[in-house]
């Protein structure tokens, strides 16, 4: 006849209830290390954008130093021939030429002030790069599902074992 064995109802429930309760559990693990993964992904992003934030800030920074030293020298130039030429008061042009000789002096002082206050910003600039960071969801709930219904399964099948008795099996 049929000489195949069953497996006992009790035991097969509970075998059903546990490993449902593991795949529960097993879902909120993966979740939760790939958040992480992605966190750590994230972070390293960010860093490489700090990175490459000072390499510019440090390169534009040596530009700026460049360029003042001869705006410089080209400000007291600028200021002596001004100077020299408001003290002579000759000739019909001299308020025009003397205005002008301001005018371009004001100009040259306004780049070493715009200068000077983009390099004071890159001396204060905060390099700090923020990222979103995955928020962990509570994955304690997926293994709290699991190991509940794997418990509701051995509780179900220790019922049907007493319901039914040691002798049907």
């Amino acid at each position: 006849m049929n000489n195949k064995k069953k497996l006992p109802l009790p035991l097969l429930v509970l075998i059903i209830g546990v490993g449902i309760g593991l795949l529960f559990a097993a879902f909120g693990l993966y979740r939760q290390l790939d958040a992480q993964k992605v966190n750590e992904e994230r972070a390293e992003q960010a860093q490489a954008q700090v990175a490459e934030n000072a390499k510019k800030l440090e390169k534009r920074y040596a530009e700026i130093t460049e360029e003042l030293a001869p705006l410089e020298d080209q400000l007291a130039a600028k200021s002596q021939e001004c100077s020299a030429m408001s003290m002579s008061m000759t000739g019909s042009d001299w308020f025009a030429n003397q205005t002008r000789c301001r005018n371009e002096e004001a100009k040259i002082q306004s780049e070493i002030s715009s200068l000077e206050t983009e390099q004071w910003q890159i001396e204060n600039y905060t390099n700090v790069v923020y990222y979103d960071e995955v928020e962990p969801m509570s994955y304690l709930v997926f293994y709290i599902i699991g190991g509940s219904i794997a418990g509701v399964a051995a509780l179900g099948a220790f019922i049907i074992y007493l319901v039914k008795g040691k002798k049907s099996y």
